[in-house]
């Protein structure tokens, strides 16, 4: 039984692999040429963080090896101030970590790992034009450009935020299959490289400079290099995209608010107008399938800015999901299996994609406010003192399985449980007494359970 993989970025190949494990033949189409043969793909792409979702997945492949040999694990957050001293933010207390990936490496181990699957079968350079569920039909453009008719059903479309799956429409009034809500966010993006200086940028750790409205984010690679990002509005006044228009402009904003990296980035100028600047998308999508016929999977079906790392993890974690929904069904009964990956996962995305949006303010402000430190030290000592009760928000997202949904509902009962703590008096000295011990143990009573940790 053949299925229909629209999509070879990373989770197409991920879910195909899935799939011809369990006996389906699986005809992956990409638009594309191949990427591992052309792979320069500067400027296009933030480094991918790995967290405990995306490794099941791999791990569940057997892949999960081979890609830490092309990451780089991360403990934490090395804080670059204004005055050029620095600070550090463990992401856990336990040793947790995640892992920093260029985008490319990770997309040649999946599409090397689909090619060598039996019963996966890769066809690069035949972009899907249009899709008609009715007649179940789908239209292919080679790369000559040439298009053919083929038979579409059953259909997984694994082609990120601009799906082609978006624009289907039915008889008889051509109506929209999906109902699609973009928002581009007022932030963009450039990648600019720091190359390798011995000594100079901790290896394991990742590495911000937070100046309020806008950010530059180091993604440490394997080879010592920082893949950096410069967050920053599109508009408005100095410093935005709209504003640096001359190597005089990106250099005032680079002495003035990143001097201690200047020095390491020898093509910083070079870099930022060679480079193109990237969008951020959300994209919420309903209803993420139609009938048995077609399904949406991935960021077709919810993408969101990255501030949160989760936008691959997440989708990692759909293809393990929907796994599990085609070994709980009868083979070829797309209905109940499509269905049930829906009602499943829906209200999860939904819920990761506004975090992920709250989550830049995090990165860009919120780290250098001493409020929110001392909040994220409250944080901190909950979880060390009261393991198993309450977990802090991005270790809940990052460190653990449990649903998306969950950990929001959690995150805001815990917020709660912090603004009382916050507002004692001498809360540090007074942590250990009966009284405060007593406070605390009946606001934890209104956190609930956690679940389904990993």
């Amino acid at each position: 039984m053949q299925l229909n993989v629209v999509g070879a970025g990373l989770v197409g190949p991920l879910l195909s692999l899935f799939l011809a494990r369990r006996g389906y033949t699986v005809r992956l189409l990409e638009g594309r040429a191949d990427p591992r043969v052309q792979r320069d793909s500067r400027g296009r792409s933030i480094n991918l963080t790995l967290a405990t979702r995306g490794w099941k997945a791999l791990s569940a492949l057997g892949l999960a090896e081979q890609v830490r040999a092309l990451s780089v694990p991360l403990y934490g957050r090395r804080i670059h101030h204004e005055d050029g001293t620095t600070s550090f933010q463990p992401y856990g207390q336990r040793g947790e970590e995640i892992s920093s990936i260029r985008r490319a490496d990770l997309n040649a181990v999946v599409l090397d790992a689909a090619e060598a699957a039996a019963g996966v079968d890769i066809a690069f350079g035949q972009r899907c034009k249009r899709i008609d569920v009715d007649r179940n039909e789908m239209e292919l453009e080679d790369a000559a450009g040439v298009r053919r008719i083929e038979r579409a059903q059953p259909m997984l479309a694994c082609d990120g935020a601009f799906s082609i799956a978006h624009s289907v429409r039915r008889a008889p009034n051509e109506r929209p299959v999906f109902e699609v809500t973009r928002e581009v966010a007022a932030i963009g993006y450039k990648e600019l490289r720091i190359p390798y200086t011995p000594g100079v940028f901790e290896h394991n750790a990742l590495h911000l400079w937070p100046r309020g409205r806008h950010v530059l984010i180091g993604f440490p690679n394997v080879d010592g290099s920082l893949s950096g990002s410069l967050f920053l509005p599109h508009e408005g006044e100095f410093p935005s995209f709209a504003t640096l228009q001359t190597p005089d402009d990106v250099r005032r904003l680079f002495e003035r608010d990143f001097a201690d990296v200047l020095p390491h980035m020898p093509e910083v100028y070079d870099d930022f107008f060679a480079n193109p600047t990237g969008k951020l998308h959300s994209v919420r999508v309903s209803p993420w399938r139609v009938d048995g016929k077609l399904l949406l999977i991935g960021d077709s079906a919810h993408a969101m800015v990255p501030f949160l790392g989760q936008g691959l993890n997440c989708g990692f974690e759909d293809c393990v999901t929907l796994a599990a929904c085609f070994d709980r069904h009868p083979r070829g009964d797309w209905r109940a299996i499509f269905g049930e990956f829906e009602q499943r996962r829906k209200q999860d995305c939904d819920a990761v994609t506004e975090l992920a949006l709250r989550h830049y303010l995090e990165l860009s402000e919120w780290v250098r406010d001493p409020q929110f430190l001392w909040r994220k030290s409250i944080e901190q000592r909950l979880y060390r003192d009261y393991a198993g009760r309450l977990m802090p928000l991005y270790s809940m997202i990052t460190f653990t399985d449990l649903p998306y949904r969950e950990v929001h509902e959690h995150a805001r009962r815990m917020d709660a449980v912090v603004d009382e703590l916050a507002g004692i008096d001498q809360l540090e000295a007074r942590w250990d007494t009966p009284a405060v011990r007593q406070t605390i143990d009946g606001l934890l009573k209104s956190l609930g359970a956690l679940t389904s940790a990993a």
